[in-house]
């Protein structure tokens, strides 16, 4: 037995060796109580690891539909009929917009 070893791993040792098993016998109890609790402590981690992501990921769900709600209401869209029916376009612009649509076509069309 390891001199670093565990208090209860001596405990075992001597319990197991009293019950007349060999030395193998013994190491592959050991390991296994071992790999159990490395097991359930991997186990543990990945839980609590993945409660932490779901909290964040559900606080920020929440805090981004508080401030859209938020937004919403202090900033109000303005709906695309009240933009259509106040807005005159100069017929200059419109004009002006489609010589460059047109040169622009022009310019890179494809042979």
């Amino acid at each position: 037995m390891a001199p670093g070893a565990p208090r209860y791993l001596h405990k075992i040792y001597k319990i197991v060796k009293s019950r007349g098993f060999g030395d193998n016998a013994v190491f592959f109890i050991l390991r296994s109580i071992d790999m159990n609790e490395l097991l359930s402590s991997g186990m543990e981690l990945m839980l609590i690891g993945m409660g932490i992501v779901f909290g964040f990921l559900a606080l920020l769900v929440l805090s981004i539909g508080c401030m859209s709600s938020l937004v919403q209401r202090f900033f109000p869209e303005i709906s695309g009929s009240h933009l259509a029916a106040g807005q005159h376009d100069d017929p200059g612009i419109v004009a002006a917009i489609t010589a460059a649509v047109q040169q622009y076509r022009k310019k890179h069309q494809k042979n």
